[in-house]
C-alpha cells in the first residue's frame, strides 16, 4: 500500500525509506496478531499525524479522495496492473489493508455513492466475506447505511423517497 501511496517502484525503495523514517523517529513498524498470523503495518508517530491533520486543515474529505485515487492503481488477480475500480480483485495477500478500510475511508472522502455501489456488488461481498469475515462486512454495511441516512436526511422530501427504496434493501441485506 505505502509503495503504490508513495509511488515508489520497488519493495526495496519503500523499504528504504521506511527505514529512514524509522531511524528518525517518525514511524515505527506494528506488528499485530490477526486471526493467527502476524499482520504488519506502520504507525505515525502521533506528531507526523498531528502535521497532516493541521495541513489538511478541513480539507480531509479532499486528502481522503486523494488517497482514495492513488491506490486505484491496483495490481489485479490476473497479473496485470489496472486504474480499476473493483476493489474485489485486489490480491488479498498484498492488500488486506484495502478489504479493512476501504468503505471508511469512501465514506470519509464524501464518495457515498461510491461506497453504496460496493457493499450492494457481489463480488466485493464475497470477496469480504473471505477476507474480513461476517462481522467487518456487517460492520462496512451499517457504516454506508448510516451515511446514506445521514445523506438523506440532508435533502429535500421528494430525495429521501426515492433513496428509501435502497435503505431498505441495505437493511434486507443487514438481516442475512
Amino acid at each position: 500500500m505505502l509503495q503504490r501511496s508513495w509511488g515508489m517502484d520497488g519493495e526495496s525503495e519503500t523499504q528504504d525509506a521506511m527505514e529512514i523514517l524509522s531511524d528518525m523517529g517518525l514511524v515505527k513498524q506494528d506488528v499485530r496478531q490477526k486471526k493467527g498470523r502476524e499482520e504488519i503495518g506502520v504507525r505515525l508517530h502521533y506528531l507526523v499525524n498531528d502535521h497532516f491533520a493541521i495541513k489538511a486543515n478541513g480539507r480531509k474529505e479532499e486528502l481522503q479522495k486523494r488517497l482514495l485515487n492513488n491506490s486505484m492503481r491496483v495490481e489485479c488477480e490476473e497479473n496485470e496492473v489496472d486504474w480499476c475500480r473493483e476493489w474485489w480483485r485486489v490480491r488479498e495477500k498484498e492488500d488486506m489493508y484495502v478489504y479493512q478500510n476501504i468503505v471508511p475511508q469512501l465514506l470519509e472522502g464524501n464518495m457515498v455513492m461510491e461506497a453504496k455501489a460496493l457493499v450492494l456488488d457481489p463480488g466485493w461481498t464475497v470477496q469480504q466475506m473471505r477476507c474480513g469475515g461476517r462481522r467487518h462486512t456487517m460492520n462496512d454495511y451499517s457504516e454506508v447505511i448510516g451515511a446514506l441516512e445521514k445523506r438523506n436526511s440532508e435533502r429535500d422530501e421528494e430525495e429521501v423517497r426515492s433513496g428509501s427504496s435502497m435503505i431498505e434493501a441495505l437493511g434486507f441485506l443487514r438481516k442475512l
